[in-house]
């Protein structure tokens, strides 16, 4: 499943990547993205989910960070952080496939 990433740079900017994910829980993802991220840099991550297309965005800290095989991109482990009511709810609707 594919989402945006982004990510306030050490200069102060704001960047957008997308990247695509792997494995998804309640606690952490598994993604693959061709930016460069640090284990404990913060991210904004925002998902639409496809069935009620319905926009959210999650707070995440890098814990892992693989390059992949071919070298052309790498793969990263985070965790959720913060989360509201709500963005348990629409990320439990999101892992589950409902609307």
């Amino acid at each position: 499943m594919a989402f945006l990433v982004n990510h306030r740079s050490r200069l102060g900017s704001n960047l957008r990547y997308s990247g695509i994910s792997i494995d998804i829980s309640e606690s952490g993802m598994a993604f693959e993205c061709v930016a460069e991220f640090q284990a404990g840099e913060q991210l904004l991550i925002r998902f639409v989910n496809p069935r009620s297309r319905s926009r959210f965005s999650l707070k995440a800290e890098v814990i892992r960070r693989t390059s992949t095989p071919a070298g052309s991109s790498i793969f990263y482990g985070v965790t959720f952080k913060q989360m509201s009511p709500d963005a348990i709810r629409e990320l439990d609707h999101f892992i589950s496939g409902g609307s």
